[in-house]
């Protein structure tokens, strides 16, 4: 984790905001999505432009020396909590690891939150066993567009650095 590099959206060259958007909207990371359809540039650059007036919310690309790990974020950020958000890199396999490890340091470390959410789909059998690995526990279930959403936290004294 040494090498690993939080790259704040709004600080982002031209080439990686596409390549983010192009990431978003590839089939293997838009089917986990709450919006699965996919997302135009003109939409994609408003919304980074969006986060430079937002204070309650944080997207960041990981990078670890010169690869592009994926996307974290942070919404609904409070002194108290704040809930996340990822997705990798569709061509790399096995960084979910560093992808949550990075959300956990920052969240915990410089937000200073006590509690972490995440909202995963039922079916996202590579998601909740990530969260489970890590100390995430389940907190209720509910159904969105017919399909059940697990609702799931780490707390801070759970969390195993």
């Amino acid at each position: 984790m040494n090498n690993i590099k939080l790259i704040n959206f709004t600080q982002l060259s031209q080439h990686e905001k596409k390549m983010v958007l192009e990431w978003r909207n590839s089939q293997e990371i838009r089917e986990w999505m709450f919006t699965p359809k996919k997302i135009s540039l003109s939409n994609h650059l408003n919304f980074i432009e969006s986060l430079k007036s937002q204070t309650d919310r944080l997207y960041f690309v990981v990078k670890e020396s010169e690869n592009y790990l994926g996307v974290i974020s942070f919404n609904e950020i409070t002194a108290q909590s704040c809930s996340l958000g990822i997705y990798k890199n569709p061509l790399l396999f096995s960084v979910g690891e560093t992808l949550i490890k990075s959300i956990c340091k920052y969240g915990f470390k410089i937000l200073s939150v006590k509690a972490i959410y995440a909202q995963v789909f039922a079916d996202n059998t590579k998601a909740i066993s990530l969260y489970n690995e890590h100390n995430f526990t389940l907190n209720s279930r509910e159904q969105y567009n017919s399909k059940e959403l697990l609702n799931m936290e780490l707390k801070y004294e759970n969390w195993q650095v």
